[in-house]
This record gives C-alpha cells, sequence and structure tokens, in this order.
C-alpha cells in the first residue's frame, strides 16, 4: 500500500481522493496543498485500504467512479457512506447509472471530469461549508437513470413465483436441494422441480449459473418473505397458487 500525504497544519480541512489512475490522484493531492486543503489517497483502491484511509478522519471524500472497478467502486460508497464522510464523485459520463447509485447512497455532488480543477476545488469549498451542492434537475436525471437500469437488471426475476424467489435465495447462500427440503419440510422432489423451472425462467443450464446471474445482478430476495421462518417457507411452497405442481 502507497500513502501519499501532503504536510499540512491540524487544522487544514482533510479531504481524502479515491482514484485508480495514480497520476491523477497525486496531480489532485498536490494541488490542494497551496489551496490549504490536506489530501490524502491510498494505491491501490480496495475496501481494506480505503477503511485504513477512514482512520485518517477526512472532513470529506472525492470518488472517481471511472478509475474504480464497479463493485469497488460501490464498496468504497458503503464505506464512506458508513463511517458518515461526506463524499463527491467526480465521472466523464454524467448518464451512468453507477453515479445514479451513488447519488441514491448519499453523495452529494457530480463533478465532469471534462471540467477544469478549479471547478473541483469550487465544489470541495462548498461541500466543506456545507452548501447544496448538486441541481435538482440533474439530481433526478441520475436517479432516473439508476432506476431504469435497476429494472432492466432485476427484470429476469421479476418472472420467478414466490417460492421460486425463496428457493434462488437458498441456492444463493450456498444450500443444496436436499438442504433446502429439509428446511422448508417439503419433498426433495418438489425443491427440485422448482430448481428445473428457475433455471428454465433464467435461461440457464446450471445451478452455478443461476447464482452467477443473481450475483451480476444484485439480486436479493424480496421483503415479504425474508422475515419468514422455516414454516413459513414450508406453507407458501407448498401452497403458493401462483403456478401449478411441476
Amino acid at each position: 500500500m502507497q500513502v501519499i500525504e501532503e504536510a499540512s497544519l491540524p487544522e487544514r480541512p482533510r479531504v481524502l481522493v479515491i482514484d485508480g489512475l495514480l497520476m491523477t490522484a497525486e496531480a489532485v493531492v498536490m494541488a490542494l496543498g497551496p489551496l490549504a486543503f490536506a489530501g490524502h489517497l491510498v494505491i491501490p483502491v480496495t475496501g481494506d485500504h480505503l477503511r485504513e484511509a477512514v482512520s485518517w478522519c477526512p472532513e470529506m471524500a472525492l470518488l472517481d467512479v471511472d478509475s474504480v472497478a464497479g463493485a469497488t467502486c460501490l464498496e468504497c460508497v458503503d464505506i464512506l457512506h458508513g463511517a458518515n464522510i461526506p463524499f463527491v464523485v467526480m465521472g466523464g459520463d454524467l448518464d451512468r447509472p453507477l453515479l445514479g447509485k451513488c447519488i441514491h447512497a448519499g453523495a452529494s455532488a457530480v463533478v465532469d471530469k471534462s471540467s477544469p480543477l478549479s471547478d473541483l476545488f469550487g465544489v470541495i469549498a462548498r461541500q466543506l461549508a456545507g452548501e447544496v451542492l448538486l441541481r435538482e434537475d440533474l439530481r433526478q436525471r441520475l436517479i432516473e437513470s439508476y432506476d431504469r437500469e435497476t429494472q432492466a437488471r432485476l427484470a429476469p426475476f421479476e418472472v420467478l413465483t414466490r417460492r421460486e424467489k425463496f428457493i434462488l435465495s437458498e441456492l444463493t447462500e450456498g444450500r443444496a436441494a436436499e438442504s433446502i427440503a429439509r428446511r422448508a419440510s417439503v419433498s426433495i422432489s418438489t425443491v427440485r422441480s422448482q430448481i428445473k423451472a428457475i433455471l428454465q425462467k433464467l435461461g440457464v443450464n446450471s445451478q452455478l449459473a443461476a447464482t452467477a446471474l443473481v450475483q451480476q445482478a444484485g439480486w436479493t430476495l424480496s421483503d415479504d418473505t425474508t422475515g419468514s421462518d422455516a414454516s413459513d417457507h414450508a406453507s407458501f411452497i407448498a401452497r403458493d397458487p401462483s403456478q401449478t405442481s411441476s
């Protein structure tokens, strides 16, 4: 791990720079010094390294969504949100659904990377001053883009019945058909029939492919069954009227 930090007085506002490109991150950190900010970055960008950097207690963070892989980027967003660190995202494509996800998660502004550095530093100053940074029309456009992408990503799972969703969730947790049958107090043939139906509806050939699709889409079991216990699951598996017996 490489850490670069501007020498600064303790009272200087601390800005955490999260950027997968070392040259860009170094340039931002170096430019922050003369502007009375303390810059700090961690290379490479990983969840563990960001958690270490959070201990530096920054007043805010900059996150470049173009240079950080999608899954890592979302992990960074979760870490910053959990640590109550305000953050601004930078990107070259303001229509990317990932930016909308960041806004949903609490990002206070989006900076177009085609803008001059002076614009970025202005956003930093305004963020630290507690100003509202994101225009409402841009905020709505980003959120709508995120919503459209989310709907498209989760659409394949909408065709599943309630019991099929439960069984798919169990498979994703690594449970075999025999274990699912025991937990739900139903026959193994019932579970296997449902697994076959799930694979057909999702257009995949194996349970491994189905769970990979779940992980790629970020799908989770809907709230209407998450809180149920094993007996509840057994009840709806046995009596779900939305699907005829296989």
